[in-house]
């Protein structure tokens, strides 16, 4: 079986190349990126947010701008940090 990272890589690439997508074209036009998720994938904390903004389809991260800054306060306010979690939109 494979283990949950490899299967997020997988994942991410098949969103990548899923040229059926009705969003595919106007991703490839704008140069964004999917946002997939980071962070720890065998976490036992996962932190979802709302659809990607600009900022987040051009990194193709999610949870960057000021969002991501107040998330890592936050985290750090519990001595965590963005690797010790699994961030997702």
């Amino acid at each position: 079986m494979k283990n949950k990272e490899y299967q997020l890589l997988e994942i991410a690439q098949e969103l990548r190349d899923l040229d059926e997508s009705p969003l595919y074209f106007y991703r490839i036009e704008n140069n964004y990126e999917p946002v997939i998720g980071e962070g720890d994938p065998e976490t036992d904390i996962l932190i979802i947010g709302e659809a990607p903004g600009e900022k987040e389809a051009l990194s193709g991260r999610p949870f960057v701008g000021r969002a991501g800054e107040v998330l890592d306060e936050l985290l750090s306010e519990i001595n965590l940090n963005r690797e010790d979690v699994y961030i997702t939109n």
